[in-house]
């Protein structure tokens, strides 16, 4: 009884020294996480909740608020014990759900980061195509739990558990909450991490390719927006507005303008015309005559008479 006890106390001795020389700045990041995290998620899921009308976002948002509050709340403190007591991790129940929850809440975050990618992609570069539904959102978040259970939660638990080790320093005989040992050269060990590295890589890939997509198609309509707006800055103003605005400098219309014109013109030519026939039957004595001079043909008639 007395060596074990001393036994336990030497792990714990090594634990604390192997968390004042490695842990402290880990551990001090994780408990800011912690907070922030807890609280930021805990903000946004009322907010949504709350304040918003049902929407695909906010279906997306609420899902996965309550993914990284779980995570905040659950999975950084169990971290931050297993970094302190890094040799004495005893509990089997402990272990397994500890490496469920992190599998799921990561591999979750990941998948539904994925989704509001797909689902901004469409909306900006695909308009004009059937976009997410509501009920199609709530059903493709149900379907992601699903996936991460089968595909990653369930091979995790079978295959983490409790294992003992010999510590670095002192090579005492502890414990450590990994991969079984009769699992670490097996084919499903190995297929799980496949799994896990080509879900990572293949989710970061559609991800950056998506928004780069987005990010692109933004670009390109703000700059066309852009030459618009120059443009109409260039083109000369009228001081009115509507029909108004094609005037001429006299401020009448150009139609008006130019059927006036016209008109003018004609009245111009018959007058010419009439003018011209007028002299023409008159003889050539009286149109070289002074227009002031009396009527001869009128002073005789009146002699007559």
């Amino acid at each position: 009884m007395k060596m074990s006890m001393n036994a336990t106390y030497s792990l714990e001795e090594e634990d604390y020294e192997e968390f004042k020389k490695n842990g402290i700045p880990i551990t001090a990041y994780l408990i800011v996480l912690c907070v922030v995290g807890t609280v930021g998620n805990t903000h946004v899921f009322l907010v949504y909740l709350l304040k918003y009308k049902a929407s695909t976002y906010k279906t997306f948002t609420l899902c996965l608020a309550v993914v990284d509050f779980l995570g905040c709340t659950f999975c950084i403190p169990a971290s931050l014990y297993i970094i302190r007591h890094r040799n004495t991790v005893q509990s089997l129940p402990f272990c397994k759900v500890y490496r469920a929850l992190m599998n799921f809440t990561g591999a979750y975050s990941l998948l539904v980061l994925d989704c509001i990618a797909v689902e901004r992609y469409r909306k900006v570069c695909q308009a004009t195509r059937v976009q997410f539904t509501i009920r199609t959102t709530r059903i493709l978040c149900a379907v992601n739990v699903v996936l991460v259970l089968v595909m990653i939660v369930i091979p995790g638990i079978i295959i983490y558990g409790i294992n003992r080790k010999t510590t670095q320093d002192n090579s005492l005989l502890g414990y450590e909450c990994t991969v079984l040992d009769h699992f670490k050269s097996s084919t499903l060990a190995k297929i799980y991490r496949g799994i896990l590295f080509i879900l990572f890589v293949l989710f970061l890939i559609v991800s950056i390719v998506l928004y780069t997509l987005v990010g692109r198609k933004i670009y390109v309509h703000q700059i066309k927006h852009s030459r618009t707006v120059s443009l109409s800055t260039r083109m000369p103003k009228s001081k009115h507005t509507g029909s108004e605005s094609l005037s001429t400098e006299d401020g009448r219309h150009p139609i008006r303008h130019s059927h006036e014109k016209g008109m003018s013109s004609d009245i111009m030519t018959l007058v010419t015309t009439v003018h011209d026939n007028h002299n023409s039957d008159v003889p050539g004595d009286i149109r070289t005559s002074n227009p002031s001079a009396p009527d001869v043909n009128s002073n005789n008639s009146e002699t007559r008479r």
